[in-house]
């Protein structure tokens, strides 16, 4: 799958309420946590890459992001497996370390074609 993504930091209240006006239909809210990962023999960062774990509410997704096509929308291949929490622990064992975690609500939004994601951050 190809990915494409531009991202912006925006007011969210009126955010949901010009998407309203616009009749953008509301989807769903969920809480996320992704646990991003790095490895001792290759540097995802230097390569501009990423391989991160998404815990999205009893659900876990192991997720690989190529380099980056277009800087400006961030374009990637992406490739996206389901997993079982234990994928946690294989990445540990095979070398793999959390460099980072990021917390976060999500709604979903989709708009004609688009899907439109407004993330709060924790």
């Amino acid at each position: 799958m190809l990915e494409v993504e531009i991202k912006a930091k925006i007011e969210i209240e009126p955010m949901k309420k010009r998407l309203g006006e616009l009749g953008a239909e509301f989807i769903n809210r969920t809480h996320q946590k992704d646990v991003y990962f790095r490895h001792p023999c290759h540097d995802f960062k230097k390569s501009d890459e990423a391989l991160r774990m998404r815990k999205v509410e009893d659900n876990y997704f192991l997720t690989y992001k190529g380099e980056k096509l277009d800087p400006e929308t961030k374009t990637r291949k992406e490739i996206q497996i389901r997993v079982e929490k234990g994928a946690f622990n294989l990445l540990k064992s095979l070398g793999f370390s959390p460099i980072r975690e990021v917390e976060k609500w999500r709604s979903f939004y989709q708009w004609e074609d688009l899907r439109i994601y407004l993330d709060e951050v924790k």
